[in-house]
């Protein structure tokens, strides 16, 4: 690839290590759900929505790495590399994407307080003291 020499520790080395570390840092979290779904008081429908979105923001990120490196080579310092039918269906590719995942992360969380809510409800009527009948009278 051709960046400039002024941009080629940020792209090898930052870019670089970024990916690896955000790839390594979803699959555990993926890992960790897998496993969670197992016990019941975990496997709930709100977490598989927050999990979708949090697909579709990583494939989201990992669109945008097209846009400055191949094929994009938006920082490229020769014009005749830069693609940029590719960085403009990329971006369109890596909001959208983005838009979904932030999107399904808000169903996620609202049907997650929901269930919050309804749980608290069942509980607060539970531990309310049932009134006694009141004598009535006949006479």
């Amino acid at each position: 690839m051709t960046f400039p020499a002024n941009y080629q520790p940020l792209v090898w080395v930052a870019f670089g290590t970024m990916g690896v570390v955000s790839s390594l840092a979803y699959s555990v979290f993926l890992w960790n759900w897998v496993k969670s779904c197992r016990r019941p008081e975990f496997a709930h429908p709100y977490s598989n929505a927050t999990v979708l979105g949090y697909i579709f923001l990583f494939i989201g990120g990992l669109m945008a790495c097209g846009i400055v490196g191949p094929p994009g080579y938006a920082l490229s310092d020769n014009p005749a590399l830069v693609n940029r039918d590719w960085i403009m269906r990329a971006s369109i590719m890596s909001l959208s994407l983005s838009m979904g995942g932030w999107l399904f992360t808000l169903i996620g969380q609202v049907r997650a307080l929901r269930r919050q809510g309804h749980a608290a409800a069942a509980q607060t009527a539970a531990a309310a003291p049932v009134p006694a009948p009141e004598a009535v009278l006949v006479g």
